[in-house]
């Protein structure tokens, strides 16, 4: 009979769940050979996954890696490490548990970036800024681009579909956006905020590309302008520091340069009136 017992935790937002409908990153693992276990991360998302695995027991077995275990996972079944019985003859046993951050660390954001307007070829746009100084993530560098009603809202870098989101009604309120986030090539995200209801025709998991065509332009309750709203961000540090400190916002914001329709390269300012 095996001595082998495990206890795992998943320590995550169930309100982030919900919302931008992440899947869990599932931990598993399987006996290979008497008192040797090979352990294995599922992450079933279009965007990568950093997972902190902590053993909370560890009796007569040890671990092939560093522990506790911290790495990027990204989209898959993957291989993460193994545990073997130290001394063969006497029963070992584990207890684990894990917690996960959205986002790869590092990502490899290059400050020469050059993004897309996000409207059609030919539109003529302008940028909204906004002070976010007050808010709960006074970091968040985020710009509107005020547009016509049904104008198209396009890719303004090519990437993976990573999420979508919709508005929910609590009490005959709504609350929330449609949003579209990609996934770009260098483990930054581009989210595409406040897109027309029913107007998206992105999926997840679809590949994009500069120009493509995501949705068409909404208008906020507060607000009778249409426009769309568009941030890029990353995450800013290892899974264990940020746990470790209790970090809050855990995303840098870039600040993104734009080309125009003349190919010139600009930083936005508020009021600015640019074409695609």
């Amino acid at each position: 009979m095996k001595n082998i017992f495990f206890l795992f935790v998943v320590l995550f937002s169930f309100s982030v769940l919900h919302a931008q409908h992440i899947k869990s990153l599932k931990i598993s693992y399987e006996e290979v050979a008497d008192g040797l276990y090979d352990f294995y991360a599922d992450n079933p998302n279009y965007f990568p996954m950093q997972l902190e695995l902590k053993f909370t027991e560890l009796s007569n077995m040890e671990a092939d890696c560093d522990l506790p275990y911290v790495s990027t996972i990204n989209r898959g079944r993957h291989k993460i490490f193994t545990v073997r019985r130290v001394i063969i003859e006497i029963p070992g046993g584990f207890d684990y548990e894990y917690n996960t951050r959205m986002g790869a660390y590092p990502a490899e954001h290059d400050e020469s970036t050059v993004y897309q307007l996000p409207v059609g070829e030919g539109e003529v746009t302008k940028a909204i800024g906004f002070d976010l100084s007050s808010s709960r993530t006074p970091n968040k560098i985020l710009w509107g681009f005020e547009m016509k009603e049904d104008d198209d809202v396009c890719a303004s870098r090519g990437g993976v579909v990573a999420m979508l989101t919709e508005p929910r009604w609590r009490d005959s309120l709504r609350i929330g956006d449609n949003t579209v986030t990609v996934l770009h090539p260098d483990d930054t995200f581009g989210k595409y905020e406040l897109l027309a209801d029913s107007s998206v025709i992105v999926a997840v998991g679809d590949t994009i590309e500069v120009g493509d065509k995501i949705g068409e332009v909404g208008v906020t309750r507060f607000t009778r302008t249409p426009h769309t709203r568009f941030s890029v961000y990353y995450v800013n540090a290892p899974i264990d520091s940020i746990n470790a400190s209790k970090t809050r916002n855990i995303y840098n914001y870039v600040n993104p340069t734009f080309i125009s329709s003349k190919g010139k390269k600009v930083k936005l300012e508020d009021g600015m009136q640019l074409e695609n």
